[in-house]
């Protein structure tokens, strides 16, 4: 099995770009940048949310879930991941409408920007 992503405008059918080959035949053998997008956004389904990432720092960016469009307070933190991740992360999924297969799970959603208490900050939104 191999990662394949497609990146696309819309679901109709259209491709954008596809990169693939990457070994994959269990998760571990993913990308940490991979494992790590697959992981929140498990999450992210698993709670009904958003992901958001707000790099504090330029090591490290925080993980939060929840709505990014409600009170900083109310999104629920996960720690820090690190900077080089959430970029690689960025690499791969473009602004707009994703669909990504990891390992033997198929994910969709769409990656935003907004700004959270004055700092930029990528939201992760499942479909």
């Amino acid at each position: 099995m191999t990662v394949t992503i497609l990146r696309r405008r819309d679901f109709t059918g259209q491709k954008m770009t596809t990169a693939s080959g990457l070994p994959a035949s269990q998760h571990e053998r993913a990308p940490e940048s991979l494992r790590t997008l697959s992981t929140y956004l498990e999450l992210a389904v698993d709670e009904g949310v958003c992901v958001v990432l707000i790099c504090q720092y330029a090591d490290a960016c925080a993980v939060y879930t929840g709505d990014p469009t409600g009170a900083a307070d109310d999104l629920a933190d996960h720690g820090t991941i690190a900077a080089a991740l959430v970029d690689e992360i960025r690499g791969l999924a473009e602004e707009g409408a994703n669909q990504m297969t990891i390992g033997d799970r198929a994910y969709r959603f769409i990656r935003s920007f907004t700004q959270i208490a004055d700092r930029g900050a990528v939201v992760l939104t499942p479909l």
